[in-house]
């Protein structure tokens, strides 16, 4: 079993004189660095996509456990490139758990996870159209209510956040990348007014989608 805490998040548990539980932890932290022809700010990462517990098939715990103890065997602090591997490998094994989350096999099997999956697939590849959830949650046979449970387990925001944010991040793309007016890319990314399209922008960045795009040039 894998346990993920998130800062700030603690957890106890009791073990037997016999066969006593061993544990090894990673702590760490994660950034993001932007690069557009010149290295970009670095941007903490406050959380990461992962259940608190995870559990997994023999074979991939006995592949995730592996990787495990070879970061911590090759953790060499103080030594000249004594920590390059194991953060090499640390980003490896973070990559591997992102692409095979699943904190409950037998929810996996189900149709309700299938479902899930599939609405979540729907809203990052057609982020550019309008989404009624309940809608979305008959046509794949699954309760609004429950749907919303899943994501919130899975990704940590409801339904319409979880498209919200995909909807983020393509605009933040189209702002660093392109030189699209705002009005334009409001409208690739699902928005009829531009008012709209930047009071939303404003609220999850801080900031107004010109000052963003000036802030990714300049490179502050």
């Amino acid at each position: 079993m894998l346990a993920y805490l998130k800062p700030g998040l603690k957890m106890s548990m009791r073990s037997e004189m016999e066969a006593p539980l061993r544990i090894t932890m990673l702590l760490f932290d994660c950034a993001e660095l932007g690069y557009d022809a010149v290295w970009r700010n670095v941007r903490p990462i406050e959380t990461l996509r992962l259940p608190f517990l995870s559990q997994y098939s023999p074979g991939q715990a006995e592949e995730i456990g592996a990787m495990f103890r070879e970061i911590n065997q090759e953790w060499l602090p103080g030594q000249t490139a004594g920590t390059a591997v194991p953060r090499a490998k640390t980003q490896i094994l973070l990559h591997k758990l992102h692409q095979s989350v699943r904190a409950d096999w037998n929810l996996m099997e189900s149709g309700a996870f299938a479902a899930f999956e599939q609405i979540k697939s729907k809203l990052e590849n057609a982020y550019m159209d309008h989404h009624r959830i309940e809608k979305l949650a008959e046509e794949y046979g699954i309760s609004a209510s429950y749907l919303r449970k899943l994501f919130l387990k899975y990704t940590g925001m409801g339904p319409k956040e979880y498209h919200m944010h995909i909807q983020n991040q393509q605009a933040c793309r189209y702002l660093t990348f392109t030189d699209y007016p705002v009005r334009e890319i409001a409208k690739l990314c699902g928005f009829y007014e531009e008012y709209h399209f930047s009071k939303m922008f404003k609220q999850l960045n801080g900031v107004s989608p010109t000052a963003y795009r000036s802030s990714q040039r300049t490179g502050q």
